[in-house]
């Protein structure tokens, strides 16, 4: 008897062992992720202060697909690709350009989206750059747009372009509603969503070019590949989400 009690806590104890050795009962820890919650309709906050849009469903997505939770981190979009760059986070996400410069430093996911640009303007604001002269047009700083607009109006000395950090849609609008900005650049999905969600505003298209938008992953990380991975066996999944979040009729 007590033979046969003693083996039985010696099984019971080789497999407490063995269970910690191999990591039994242990969840993964949550993908670091970091967004701006300030780029409708990627990445935003709801009226309870909740993020929500394309980006964060995608990577909610990608995150069930691998078995791991998500922990969001909003950083000014200037930040998120130096963080990921050194590694304090696991990915970016933020309607984030894909460009050559950018690759230099960090690796990037096939695109998942293909954007454009636009000037979000009051209705009844001319469309003539030549009746903007002297005007301050806004756009926010280390994005795609901030670099574009500055290189195609290089020859334009009298249009002003301000660069802004961190800017929601509502401090866009401020600056639009007060005069302090006549316009400001942005995405042109981006744009299209404020308008069809605010009164008195209008979109001008801006032809200067389209860039892919991708998710960011340190260079060596080991979520590059699963990344890239997820976007080769998701396509469904991901062209499905796109149509909620893009289609004529979606009005987030």
């Amino acid at each position: 008897m007590v033979r046969v009690l003693f083996r039985s806590i010696n099984t019971a104890v080789f497999c407490v062992v063995l269970c910690m050795l191999s990591g039994c009962g242990q969840k993964e820890p949550p993908l670091v992720v970091l967004t701006t919650g300030e780029v409708a309709p990627f990445s935003m906050k709801d009226k309870n202060d909740n993020l929500t849009g394309f980006d964060i469903e995608l990577v909610n997505l990608l995150a069930e697909t691998l078995g791991r939770d998500v922990e969001w981190k909003c950083v000014r979009f200037d930040d998120i690709i130096k963080q990921v760059q050194a590694k304090r986070a696991d990915i970016g996400i933020g309607a984030i350009s894909i460009t050559e410069d950018r690759e230099q430093s960090v690796n990037f996911s096939p695109a998942y989206h293909i954007g454009g640009f636009a000037l979000l303007m009051l209705e009844g604001t001319s469309d003539n750059l030549e009746d903007l002269i002297s005007k301050k047009f806004g756009v926010r700083q280390g994005t795609w747009q901030e670099k574009a607009i500055k290189t195609a109006w290089a020859d334009k000395p009298n249009l002003f372009v301000q660069s802004f950090g961190s800017q929601s849609t509502e401090d866009i609008l401020a600056k639009l509603r007060s005069g302090e900005l006549v316009a400001f650049v942005l995405d042109a999905d981006e744009a299209k969503h404020i308008v069809d969600n605010n009164n008195g505003l209008k979109i001008v298209p801006l032809d200067i070019g389209v860039l892919g938008m991708g998710i960011v992953t340190a260079k060596g990380s080991i979520y590059s590949s699963q990344v890239a991975d997820f976007f080769e066996k998701h396509v469904e999944q991901v062209r499905k989400l796109e149509t909620k979040w893009f289609s004529a009729a979606s009005n987030k």
